[in-house]
């Protein structure tokens, strides 16, 4: 759990701090094409997030934590963490877990994990905790809840269906095993931080390269191209 830890604080540094990045340069230059860029910046960041949550529970099983539970449609992303009234109780909940040795990640430092605060990730399904930090139960905290509510219902029965009742959703196992190129990755990440970069044909038609930051030049990347 240290390392998870470790991770989970150095992506929260500089999650915030492109953050502020945008913050600022939208208070001197809301128009400036660096804002788009550094939203890129997040966006890479937070992949690392996902990659958390993957390493221990299915792509499949995370992958309806995308999604709006009353629709089909993608769930707009939340705001920024830097500033935010709770964020302070939800390292705090963080922590703890971590603490006892019960893997989590907070949601707010992935992409694709947009309900509840902290995910934990302990068996198949993700369990999601809502931190509040005090009594008082508005609309906005019972909307929440509702939601939450609805996707633990879909985690159990396996279906989900729209407010219109026109369309459903059943998730059901994967009767063939998943192919994948996870050591051949690997390798090359291995191989690339020797020797710059690394291509690999994995399968006709599909090939991987892995470049080592410093060492890209343009030529490497037509070849790949």
């Amino acid at each position: 759990m240290r390392l998870l830890k470790q991770i989970q604080k150095i992506l929260i540094e500089k999650v915030i701090l492109a953050e502020k990045r945008i913050q600022a340069i939208k208070r001197s230059d809301p128009s400036s094409k660096r804002i788009e860029a550094y939203r890129y910046v997040l966006f890479i960041l937070k992949c690392f997030g996902d990659a958390i949550a993957n390493i221990y529970i299915s792509k499949h099983n995370l992958k309806q934590l995308s999604y709006n539970v009353e629709n089909h449609q993608i769930r707009q992303p939340s705001g920024f963490i830097s500033g935010r009234v709770g964020f302070a109780l939800e390292m705090d909940v963080l922590n703890t877990c971590l603490e006892h040795g019960i893997p989590c990640v907070l949601c707010d430092i992935t992409n694709n994990l947009r309900y509840g605060d902290i995910c934990i990730l302990v068996g198949a399904d993700p369990f999601l905790v809502e931190c509040k930090a005090g009594a008082n139960r508005n609309q906005r905290a019972r909307r929440q809840e509702e939601k939450l509510k609805l996707l633990g219902k879909f985690y159990t029965e396996d279906l989900k269906k729209t407010m219109n009742g026109l369309r459903e959703i059943r998730r059901k196992p994967i009767v063939d095993n998943e192919v994948n190129y996870q050591k051949d990755i690997n390798l090359m990440i291995q191989d690339s931080q020797k020797e710059g970069k690394s291509t690999r044909t994995v399968e006709k038609g599909l090939v991987y390269s892995v470049f080592n930051a410093p060492s890209i030049k343009k030529e490497d990347i037509d070849v790949v191209g």
